[in-house]
């Protein structure tokens, strides 16, 4: 319904909005993102490092200052014929496990860090964070309060989380991974929808789906997949 438009005559689904672009007026200690101000964090993982994606070279653990060296000393175009003598590499390719850490730490982390959260609902609002959702969504990410009544106000306007942001509050509350089995188990392929309800529960970075008025049976099965996102990140915990 909110991807294209289309309510089937339904008097409560309003046409799609018209995207505006985000204007930012933040104050201190905040930052301008996709959806407006966002809290900056200075946070670094003394668990996992993963290496950047930069051909194989890590420039990261080289001085800036040998680094522009480096650039000021190569020509600006570089001869066809001397091109091909050049060293180069392959770009590497992006694996699930480094997609996952370059869309939220949390959630790549998770495997590790479990012990020392306190529950599901810390590494929910953790991954929020990682993805800079604003001040007003990050009250959602809380397994007891994002449900559908919290997207139906954010559809409706009545509230000031963009409607935008559900897939990263989705994302998150599945900590990016694939619950397609679980979800099998709960009943949630259960409705008209059928298979396609699986598309919610899988939510590993990349995988995008256009979403249409025929979805719409599967948030009668919301609270079933929220289970299975819930009792996922518990199994980290022990």
């Amino acid at each position: 319904c909110y991807a294209n438009g289309i309510c089937s005559g339904l008097s409560y689904c309003h046409p799609i909005p018209v995207a505006q672009s985000v204007i930012c007026n933040c104050p201190p200690s905040y930052g301008c993102g996709q959806y407006g101000c966002f809290r900056l964090r200075a946070r670094a993982s003394k668990n996992m490092i993963l290496p950047l994606l930069d051909n194989g070279q890590e420039w990261s653990k080289r001085p800036q200052i040998m680094f522009e060296e480096k650039m000021n000393e190569m020509p600006s175009l570089i001869p066809f014929n001397q091109f091909r003598y050049r060293q180069s590499k392959p770009l590497r390719v992006l694996d699930e496990r480094r997609a996952l850490a370059m869309a939220s730490p949390t959630a790549a982390e998770l495997p590790i860090k479990g012990r020392i959260l306190r529950d599901p609902n810390e590494a929910f609002l953790e991954c929020c964070m990682d993805r800079q959702l604003p001040d007003a969504c990050l009250n959602k990410c809380n397994f007891n309060y994002f449900n559908q009544q919290a997207l139906m106000s954010m559809y409706l306007h009545q509230d000031q989380c963009p409607m935008k942001a559900m897939r990263d509050m989705q994302f998150c509350a599945a900590q990016g991974r694939d619950h397609r089995s679980c979800c099998l188990r709960n009943g949630v392929t259960t409705t008209l929808a059928g298979a396609k309800c699986l598309t919610f529960c899988d939510q590993r970075p990349g995988n995008v789906t256009q979403l249409d008025i025929s979805f719409l049976p599967c948030f009668d099965r919301f609270e079933n997949m929220k289970a299975c996102f819930w009792h996922d990140i518990i199994r980290y915990f022990r």
